[in-house]
């Protein structure tokens, strides 16, 4: 199957993203993955994200994103036709449109908890561009027959003891492994269903 998995790179004061540690190089046998870190502005967005949907045409689109507060694999569900920058919503057309992902996010958080990996299921993918972009996904995925999930990730440990000293101010975090056995159980859930309908 084609796969398109997307991170994001630095922002506001978070000099390292892990989806950036996370994407690159990530490879699952027998399929086809393209990946690529996206910066986080809307021109990238709006015009590299969608031409790279357009050319490669996956079956599959993972999304994935830091949160900063979570010490679990946070499994989007919805995400809105909104955006906010510079403390300011924008509009990004039309109305006000949630889109919802045609997975079951509950029942892939239950089994990555059954694998010893933690997650939840969640209803808010943000206002940022961590939902700007799962949106586009959604949207996209609706009208090619593809399956599209944001996955919203903590930092590493490596990340949350730099902060730690540099700050002095705790983040939740998750050991890079985990982080990566979570998104192939992920895809492999993803691919069983796609192959049983």
């Amino acid at each position: 199957m084609k796969i398109l998995l997307t991170g994001f790179g630095a922002f506001q004061n978070f000099n390292q993203n892990p989806t950036i540690d996370l994407v690159e190089g990530f490879d699952l046998k027998n399929h086809e993955v393209k990946t690529r870190i996206f910066q986080v502005n809307r021109p990238a967005i709006e015009q590299e994200y969608l031409l790279l949907l357009e050319d490669f045409r996956p079956e599959i689109i993972i999304n994935t994103g830091l949160h900063a507060g979570t010490g679990v694999l946070n499994l989007e569900t919805f995400a809105i036709n909104s955006l906010k920058e510079n403390l300011s919503f924008s509009d990004v057309g039309g109305k006000l449109e949630g889109l919802r992902t045609s997975l079951d996010t509950d029942s892939i958080a239950k089994e990555l908890c059954l694998a010893g990996i933690p997650a939840l299921r969640s209803d808010y993918a943000g206002s940022y561009y961590c939902n700007f972009i799962y949106y586009k996904s959604l949207e996209w995925a609706r009208g090619n027959n593809a399956k599209a999930l944001f996955l919203h990730i903590p930092h590493s440990l490596r990340t949350a003891s730099e902060l730690v000293l540099k700050e002095g101010k705790q983040y939740a975090s998750m050991p890079t492994e985990w982080v990566r056995t979570g998104l192939i159980l992920i895809l492999e859930m993803i691919v069983a269903e796609a192959q049983v309908s």
